[in-house]
């Protein structure tokens, strides 16, 4: 028998550092057991890093033809 966690029985944390300050806020869990307070870019900026990649792969290109 499949025991069932209710969203109680979860403690998620998600912490952070500003400056020489730490942060720690609990994420809320709704009953299917999803966050529901996800943190503000907490996955990033998929633009920013699409960009920083494509930078990236600049520069190796850049490289090579100059190595």
């Amino acid at each position: 028998m499949a025991e069932r966690l209710e969203p109680e029985d979860c403690l998620l944390y998600f912490c952070q550092t500003d400056g020489a300050a730490s942060t720690i806020d609990r994420l809320d869990l709704d009953p299917f057991g999803n966050i529901t307070n996800w943190p503000d870019d907490f996955f990033g900026n998929p633009f920013e890093e699409a960009a920083a990649m494509n930078r990236a792969a600049r520069n190796r290109a850049n490289d090579e033809k100059t190595g």
